[in-house]
């Protein structure tokens, strides 16, 4: 066997070795108990988030997580959930630090303070969460949906894409600039949700 054929053998057996980790998957899961006064702040890097409401006074955290798109991706078997927590302030992300994998995360959320999302690139999708929101995507889309009653301010941005707010009841209007821009609402609740997108679209309905 010449030098070329054993080359080519072994491209073939890195890229078979290649193909059948791409769909090799890893999963985080966590649960976490919370108070009314804890503010949640949950850091996704790459990929997608959903959050629906809790049973229990529990933060239940699953995530799936599998290799980047990226040509070196780093081994998801690294992955490990990262927690920190300080006075009632409570930070959880996917680490190692300087690592980036793709992040597909389900949370069920009880009742607290405040709701601090930071998502860099992908889709943040929350429904009846009943507290004070602030939520940033880098890329990607905002789609929120709740109740009128709970809130009394909502302001929401994007600097390249649409913006939208659906809602019965409140004063709602809308700016519009070259490539992007802010709808805003007002109701009779306590609770508000500021929410930005750098590039893409952000859309919030109320029941």
């Amino acid at each position: 066997m010449n030098k070329t054929i054993i080359a080519a053998s072994l491209l073939l057996s890195t890229f078979a070795a290649s193909a059948l980790l791409a769909g090799e998957t890893r999963q985080l899961s966590t649960e976490i108990e919370v108070s009314p006064s804890t503010i949640a702040m949950l850091d996704v890097r790459v990929g997608n988030i959903d959050i629906r409401p809790s049973k229990d006074n529990n933060i239940h955290i699953d995530i799936k997580i599998s290799e980047s798109e990226e040509w070196f991706s780093d081994n998801i078997q690294n992955a490990e959930l990262a927690i920190k927590e300080k006075d009632d302030r409570i930070m959880i992300r996917v680490g190692p630090e300087g690592k980036e994998y793709e992040e597909n995360w389900t949370v069920y959320l009880p009742a607290v303070k405040k709701l601090d999302l930071d998502v860099g690139v992908g889709e943040a999708d929350i429904e009846d969460i009943n507290t004070d929101m602030n939520v940033d995507v880098g890329v990607g889309t905002i789609q929120i949906r709740g109740n009128q009653q709970d809130f009394s301010k909502i302001k929401v941005e994007s600097g390249i894409g649409d913006t939208r707010i659906k809602a019965e009841d409140g004063k709602n209007f809308s700016e519009r600039h070259l490539v992007g821009g802010t709808s805003f609402w007002e109701g009779s609740g306590q609770h508000s949700i500021q929410a930005d997108v750098g590039v893409g679209d952000a859309s919030i309905r109320l029941n």
